[in-house]
């Protein structure tokens, strides 16, 4: 199947589709009351919302991705009874065409065609297609691939990096972003492409899926920064406190020192270590392993330079403590991680 037949088929109802629809526009509570099979059918479209595929793991009011991939999307199911949920990852919500409703703890929000929404981890949130022609589309992203994606954005001052840094590394607020962006073609295009990967079964699907992924959100940057809404709850004041001293440690992580932020932010250092921890969850050590682990990670995958090299050019004092710090972290050693990212699969007898 080519992208052409496969975008032709998010018009199509499913077999699925087709009974939730039936029980969506015939509601029938005498059939509940006699019915067991019927009522059991009801009860289980609201608990846990079936039609999900594979790589989506769900239960009742929480939805995450299996261990097997860091990026997944999905098609919003059609006329299945509204799912409040939660996510483990972050979410983009697209309107690929139609309209629709996002309702979460931060009210209702009208999504119209183009509208693409960044859902924060743990905001609970649901939203539902009541007509044949609305195609939404969703893409769920694991944190962690997230924050390794991303890591050259989380230095700018944008948006999106403020969302970012707030979602991954924020303990308490929910918050949505979202960008109008009825239009353009180039966007719409880029996440149907990432759609059509996620569902393909071929050589370096991860590594394509998080190239599409990146891709998809620079075009974002560049062309739609300035339509962005952030709608958020919590404690605004400590959150605009701490994101540019989290954007700093992101810019500086290789020679940052808790005295020398603290004095640049005009903070004591137990109280900004304080602060960090109550923000993040992670005290500023933490924050800058997971950062040096993250950035070289990065390089193994995607350079040919040394381990020693690597080290060295993300803080660390020897290559011994590198490797020591990647095998607690990744549980294997720098050069396995390196051979099974940047080696193709083998074909055939060796």
């Amino acid at each position: 199947m080519n992208i052409q037949e496969f975008e032709a088929q998010l018009h199509c109802l499913t077999p699925f589709e087709e009974l939730c629809k039936n029980i969506h526009l015939n509601p029938d509570p005498d059939r509940l009351a006699r019915d067991d099979g019927y009522r059991t059918l009801v009860e289980s479209l609201t608990s846990t919302n079936p039609g999900i595929p594979e790589h989506i793991q769900i239960q009742p009011g929480f939805v995450t991705l299996a261990d097997t991939t860091d990026v997944s999307v999905v098609r919003q199911m059609r006329y299945t009874p509204l799912f409040q949920h939660s996510h483990g990852a972050i979410e983009l919500i697209y309107v690929y065409e139609g309209q629709c409703n996002l309702r979460s703890a931060l009210g209702d929000t009208f999504l119209r065609e183009g509208d693409l929404c960044l859902v924060s981890p743990d905001t609970f949130h649901a939203h539902r297609v009541e007509d044949d022609s609305t195609v939404v589309l969703y893409a769920m992203i694991r944190c962690s691939a997230f924050d390794s994606i991303f890591y050259n954005l989380l230095a700018h001052q944008d948006i999106v990096s403020t969302f970012l840094i707030k979602a991954l590394y924020g303990s308490e607020a929910d918050q949505t972003v979202i960008f109008h962006t009825r239009g353009d073609l180039e966007l719409k295009q880029a996440f149907l492409e990432l759609y059509f990967e996620c569902e393909q079964d071929r050589p370096l699907r991860g590594a394509m899926l998080n190239n599409l992924t990146h891709r998809l959100i620079l075009l974002l940057l560049r062309n739609h920064e300035e339509s962005a809404e952030m709608i958020q709850e919590g404690n605004a004041r400590e959150s605009a406190t701490l994101v540019p001293i989290l954007r700093y440690i992101h810019a500086n992580y290789r020679t940052v020192s808790m005295p020398e932020l603290a004095a640049r932010f005009h903070f004591s250092a137990p109280e900004l270590s304080s602060l960090l921890k109550r923000y993040t969850g992670k005290t500023f050590q933490e924050s800058i392993r997971e950062i040096r682990i993250h950035k070289a990670a990065k390089l193994l995958e995607n350079s040919e330079l040394s381990l020693a090299t690597i080290a060295e050019s993300t803080g660390y004092v020897d290559a011994s403590h590198f490797h020591k710090e990647f095998k607690r972290f990744y549980h294997t050693t720098p050069g396995a991680f390196r051979n099974a990212r940047q080696s193709p699969p083998r074909v055939g007898r060796e």
